[in-house]
Formats: C-alpha cells, structure tokens, sequence
C-alpha cells in the first residue's frame, strides 16, 4: 500500500445512509470500514447489501423493531429521536460525541440538506445523490481538470459573488475552458458539485 492511501483508524470519513441509492455508490466509501449509520427508512435496503452497521436511526416509539431488524448485526446502537425531529441531524450529533470529523450522507435531496454544514460546521459533510457528490468550501475551490469537466454552484445567498479561474460561467454551472488548473472563490462559503 503506497502513503498517501495511509489513514490512521477513526479519521475516515463516517458513511450516514439517508437513502439506499445503490450499493455500487456506497461501496468505494466502505473501503476503510468506517462507522456506517444508516436512517431507518433505508434500513431493509441496506441490509440486503450485507454490510456492517454500527447505529441507526428511528422514532423513538419504533426502538424494539429496528433493535428485531438488526438483531444480526449486533451490537448496532439504536439513535432514537422524537416524532418531528430530523434524522439526520439526529445522526451528526451522534457522529460529533463520536469524534468523527468528517462525513459522506447518501441522499437523493441533496438540495433539501444544503443547510446541514451550515448548522455542523464542527463536521465535514459530503453530499452525494445519484450522479453527483456535493462538498461545502471555505477556501478557494482549486483543481486540476480537463477541458469540458463541468461543475456546479450553490452559493449561501443569491448576492454572493464568485472569481473563476479557467471556467466558463452558465449560471450555476461552470465548464473548464481549459486542461488544467481551475479556482472557484468567493467572499463566503459555497458548495460545489462535481459528477462521479
């Protein structure tokens, strides 16, 4: 294994199943076992992939069926939450007592979950929905691509001003104009959305 595929246990990304969109996409992302949490509507999908899990989330009226559900799987730490509370946010606060810093949600309404990072900046979230992986920037978004490669922007306000470097503007979707190095920045932070 070469150093730069070198992670120390417990910095790897957490894995956070919101929705079972396919396990092709969640399997690059298992590649260093990291902690898996898995929403209880995606749960009986998920199981069928016959991967690990280590919690899952659920009404707190629904604890002793996920607990039946995932009884194989043991111990699997039930994250329970009330009746109009958010799963998901549920599942960061556990994720951040765990020490996770960073996270990969599987979701297929990424643009419904933007304000996640907003409300975690403790956390580094990646989004991902079918074809396409979300990831929040603070800094200059920098780099190396081949002409055409295009992405797309979501700024934190519809005033918000962005330099590009090496893009053709389209809107919210930008196109390297050139092979070569690109830069995204802005004066606040903004996601980007780069296709698999």
């Amino acid at each position: 294994m070469s150093s730069h595929h070198f992670v120390k246990e417990g910095q790897e990304p957490a894995l956070l199943i919101a929705e079972a969109l396919s396990f092709e996409l969640a399997e690059p992302l298992l590649e260093w076992a990291p902690l898996v949490v898995v929403c209880d509507t995606a749960l009986d999908e998920v199981l069928h992939w016959g991967i690990k899990i280590d919690a899952v989330t659920g009404e707190a009226t629904q604890v002793h069926a996920l607990q039946d559900k995932t009884v194989e799987q043991a111990p699997v730490k039930v994250l329970s939450y009330q009746p109009g509370e958010d799963p998901l946010e549920n599942a960061l606060h556990f994720l951040i007592a765990s020490k996770n810093t960073a996270v990969n949600i599987m979701t297929g309404s990424v643009k419904n979950r933007l304000h996640l990072a907003k409300n975690f900046p403790q956390i580094q979230i990646v989004l991902m929905d079918h074809d396409r992986k979300w990831s929040l920037h603070t800094h200059p978004f920098e780099k190396w691509v081949p002409a055409g490669t295009s992405f797309l922007i979501h700024p934190q306000n519809d005033s918000q001003k962005f330099t590009l470097t090496g893009l053709i503007s389209e809107g919210e979707h930008v196109t390297a104009s050139i092979d070569g190095l690109i830069t995204i920045e802005s004066d606040n932070i903004f996601w980007i959305g780069e296709s698999f």
